[in-house]
């Protein structure tokens, strides 16, 4: 959409803006609850353990996409790359030379004391 507060959607989003003008709430509303029972139905769920209520939940999910300019997901894309790599670099130390815990970056018992 346009800057924060304004409800006119940027020029490249005019045609999404105008789908969901043009789409009334409860075919929107329809539309997501099939989404959800798709996902529900397909296994598309997790459990937050630990949580007093472990049921299965979906995976979050909006039927209204979210849309980024090239621009936008280049930037996006760099940071998710960065992100993958950070996280791959801990995972091939921790079952690995451990040197994130030899170094004292973390402590033993954050790892170790984690099934």
């Amino acid at each position: 959409m346009g800057q924060a507060g304004s409800a006119t959607p940027r020029a490249e989003l005019a045609a999404l803006g105008n789908w969901i003008e043009s789409t009334p709430d409860a075919e929107l509303r329809r539309r997501q609850q099939s989404a959800e029972a798709t996902f529900r139905q397909l296994g598309i769920t997790f459990a937050v353990y630990g949580d007093s209520d472990a049921s299965e939940r979906i995976i979050p999910f909006d039927i209204v996409p979210r849309i980024f300019l090239a621009s936008e997901w280049a930037r996006l894309s760099d940071g998710l790359v960065q992100r993958v790599e950070a996280i791959n670099a801990f995972l091939h130390d921790i079952y690995g030379e451990r040197r994130i815990l030899a170094e004292g970056v973390l402590p033993p018992d954050l790892i170790f004391g984690n099934p």
